[in-house]
């Protein structure tokens, strides 16, 4: 559950980061003063911090699809082993 949920808030961040893209980068100021040195600065960031949500909400996500796999393996085992039980009693009370 912790996993559906991080994943989620990652993506909704990721989302969020992509939809402030405007705000965050803002016009770009005229080449050779300082302000196009800070804007890069803060576009750079930017652009860093982006690239780390999508990158974990990739990774979550894989980790997410991990853990279902693994829930449906224990879930398909179990229901096999039902069934051989359940067949097995129907097969010895045929017999008797």
């Amino acid at each position: 559950m912790r996993l559906k949920v991080t994943t989620t808030a990652l993506l909704i961040t990721g989302l969020l980061f992509l939809l402030a893209w405007p705000l965050v980068a803002g016009h770009r100021p005229p080449p050779h003063t300082l302000a196009l040195k800070t804007w890069g600065v803060r576009f750079a960031t930017y652009v860093m911090l982006t690239v780390l949500v999508w990158v974990g909400v990739a990774f979550s996500a894989l980790f997410t699809v991990r853990q279902v796999r693994r829930d449906l393996q224990k879930e398909r085992t179990e229901n096999l082993r039902v069934l051989l039980e359940a067949t097995s009693a129907d097969h010895v009370k045929k017999v008797e």
